[in-house]
């Protein structure tokens, strides 16, 4: 074997090394770039669910607050109505009573409306909810995807290429210059 043929193997080769040393590590980069967006995605998304959640929390606690004076009300009003209704004649009907059962008739209504009202507030609220918590998910199942997805490590039998300068021994002595180098890492 010629010289000249000892140079083009090791040009050969050369080239073959760095070509799968470059495409390694495009991957690699690639990679980095798509986690990168993916958890400031997540984060962002994670910070305003954390928002809504912490302003749903505190008007949840108001609605439960009203709610529970609103049933106390409820209570006493289904209680009156059933006494007024019992003890008020048929033929009494434009007597006072009937004005009073009548004050109570309308004060449950507005009880019975503003409870709807409540009611929507917290089936709102509940879909909102819904709604980031599938945003969320959605990223975490993004990020998750894209962390499974990530090249794996190099193979054992994959060399580092590197160009740089060099210091050594020649057979003429010590000498400078700049090369490629070629090496493994070993684990131990």
């Amino acid at each position: 074997m010629k010289i000249r043929d000892i140079a083009l193997l090791a040009a050969g080769i050369i080239v073959v090394l760095l070509v799968v040393d470059r495409c390694g590590r495009t991957d690699r980069a690639e990679w980095e770039q798509r986690v990168a967006k993916a958890q400031s995605a997540h984060e962002t998304t994670a910070r305003r669910l954390t928002r809504v959640l912490r302003r749903e929390r505190h008007r949840a606690d108001s609605v439960k607050a009203v709610a529970s004076a609103l049933a106390a009300q409820d209570a006493s009003t289904d209680t009156l109505i059933r006494t007024v209704r019992a003890e008020t004649p048929p033929e009494l009907n434009t007597e006072p009573a009937v004005v009073q059962r009548d004050s109570i008739i309308d004060r449950l209504v507005r009880s019975r409306d503003r409870w709807k009202g409540l009611y929507e507030q917290e089936r709102d609220a509940n879909s909102r909810l819904r709604r980031q918590l599938r945003s969320a998910l959605a990223d975490s199942d993004s990020l998750s995807s894209v962390l499974e997805d990530r090249p794996g490590p190099e193979p054992w039998w994959l060399p580092e290429v590197g160009v740089g300068p060099f210091a050594g021994w020649c057979q003429n002595g010590p000498c400078a210059g700049a090369g490629i180098t070629v090496s493994w890492e070993v684990q131990l």
